[in-house]
């Protein structure tokens, strides 16, 4: 930015007064969130403020320039990134060298010989527009990703693997794989790294000099990174989640930054700074599919941008993206009529955000002059939805087994015949036996299975149900204290009476409406 464009950043105190102090430390307390960033943007005017603490362990105070993983608001950099590279026209379509890249490419024109996919109409006509817009057909499939030294390109040729549950183009579905694939489609036209595409492009512009892709970049910085912790109900003190690398995720998730430089990118948003092209500023704003039909506490539904959500706020258009990662959460919102914009991050995963939207909203609706009858209760609502979870996970058996005989029978074999190394192509190796480090968190469990290879690290606790139907209950192996989803599991015996593989889905749905059904191979 040139000097005459810099924005004032006033001392917290003022929007973020003593008032506001005492709200967000007896929200922290109340959710057990050890601490959270804030930057808030007015007009002209920047406040920034840490609370809480930055390591629990080491007593370290959270600050505005405390880094702390960015998580899934990665995504509104990634998405900048390719409308950039569309609207200046600069690269050509490796397919057809006399047309130039733009948003009707099909995919496989930029990447003919990763891009594979099991649809082959999807395949040969999925744009980038499809893939940061989450139309795909594809379901999420975060589990099935990664492992040991798993780069971009490997995420994105093991998707030839992984089922399609929807047809392309009808449904949201939110999918981390295919800003994954943008990322690579990106990296492959410019011949550089995302990282660097992002900095040169967007974060050197805006003076961004706290922002980073990569979690040995940042910590070797000097800037304090933020330690990411879970709350333990039973033992009553915050635990440590360990650093992880993002490498692989990269436009899915793997920025790193302080809400002191996302303020800058707010403002450069919301200032429409040259930065990017007008018309860059204009199409990532612009809603591509609905999210969903319920408008829940808004004015209207839902609907996706690229790399943003959208839906009116008491008269008021609105864009917003959260984030979330082992230990951290993010989430970004502004309004631009009004020259407005939010930033919370935290070092505790979901509770973070949860702390982070009341603030948002409360923060907005003071800006709106919002009669206090009617704002909304966000924390009434985020307790009202972990009961309903709990319910959820207290009801999986009948939901994803609605069809139960009155008497279950028993497994074909005995428990040890199941033990052994499961493989499939897309997910790789699972291993599931009769022990674990967790073993016991459910007392149903008779089989551990155990998914250490991926991204996404992962213990699945195995209760039977009826015949070789199994519920099985995932666990992220850096928080184990409360499951995320569970599972149908089917095990399949062979002609000569072993078992032979077994079929799972992820999705919380009975088998095969969920995100895709997989059958791997018993090898061992």
């Amino acid at each position: 930015m040139a000097e005459a464009q810099k924005p004032l950043v006033v001392p917290a105190a003022g929007l973020l007064d003593e008032e506001f102090d005492k709200l967000v430390n007896d929200l922290l307390t109340k959710w057990h969130a050890p601490g959270i960033a804030i930057a808030v943007i007015d007009g002209e005017k920047t406040w920034n403020k840490g609370y809480g603490l930055a390591k629990v362990q080491s007593n370290t105070p959270v600050t505005p320039h405390t880094l702390f993983y960015g998580c899934s608001t990665t995504k509104a950099f990634t998405s900048a990134a390719v409308a950039r590279l569309i609207e200046t026209g600069e690269h050509k379509n490796p397919a057809f060298p006399d047309r130039k890249v733009d948003w009707k490419t099909p995919i496989a024109d930029i990447l003919p010989d990763d891009f594979v996919l099991q649809d082959e109409w999807a395949t040969n006509h999925l744009t980038l527009e499809d893939a940061l817009t989450h139309r795909s057909g594809m379901g999420r499939h975060d589990r099935a990703y990664g492992g040991k030294d798993a780069t971009v390109k490997d995420l994105v040729r093991s998707m030839r693997h992984l089922p399609f549950n929807e047809p392309p183009r009808t449904k949201f579905q939110y999918c981390n794989l295919m800003y994954i694939t943008a990322s690579h489609a990106v990296q492959t036209l410019t011949g550089r790294g995302l990282g660097d595409v992002l900095k040169d492009w967007i974060w050197d512009p805006l003076e961004m000099n706290e922002t980073f892709f990569d979690i040995d970049d940042a910590r070797a910085a000097g800037v304090e990174v933020a330690t990411g912790h879970y709350w333990h109900p039973d033992e009553k003190v915050f635990k440590e989640v360990p650093y992880m690398s993002m490498k692989e995720v990269s436009g899915a998730g793997a920025v790193i930054s302080s809400v002191s430089d996302y303020a800058k990118w707010l403002r450069g948003l919301l200032d429409e700074h040259d930065f990017l092209p007008k018309a860059v500023h204009d199409t990532i704003k612009e809603p591509r599919i609905f999210e969903s039909s319920d408008p829940g506490k808004f004015d209207a539904p839902w609907a996706y941008a690229l790399g943003w959500s959208t839906t009116t706020y008491k008269g008021h258009r609105i864009w917003n993206h959260p984030g979330g990662s082992d230990g951290f959460g993010a989430m970004v919102t502004f309004i631009p009529a009004l020259k407005f914009g939010v930033v919370t991050m935290s070092n505790i995963n979901l509770y973070g955000n949860i702390v982070g939207e009341a603030l948002t909203y409360k923060l907005i609706d003071d800006k709106i002059g919002l009669a206090e009858e009617k704002r909304a209760d966000w924390q009434g609502w985020w307790q009202e939805m972990l009961v309903k979870q709990d319910e959820v996970f207290e009801k999986a058996e009948e939901t994803i087994f609605p069809n139960l005989p009155q008497k279950a029978t028993e497994p074909a074999l005995d428990v040890e015949s199941y033990t052994g190394t499961y493989f499939h192509p897309g997910w790789r190796n699972i291993i599931i036996s009769t022990d674990g480090p967790n073993a016991g968190r459910r007392p149903k469990a008779k089989l551990i299975a155990d998914r250490d290879d991926a991204t996404w690290r992962i213990t699945g606790e195995l209760e039977h149900v009826t015949g070789e139907f199994w519920v099985m209950y995932s666990y992220f192996k850096t928080l184990p204290v409360s499951p995320m989803d569970y599972s149908p599991v089917e095990f399949k015996i062979g002609s000569d009476g072993k078992v032979s593989g077994l079929a799972l889905e992820f999705g919380g749905e009975p088998m095969g409406q969920g995100e895709g059904v997989f059958t791997f191979k018993k090898i061992a």
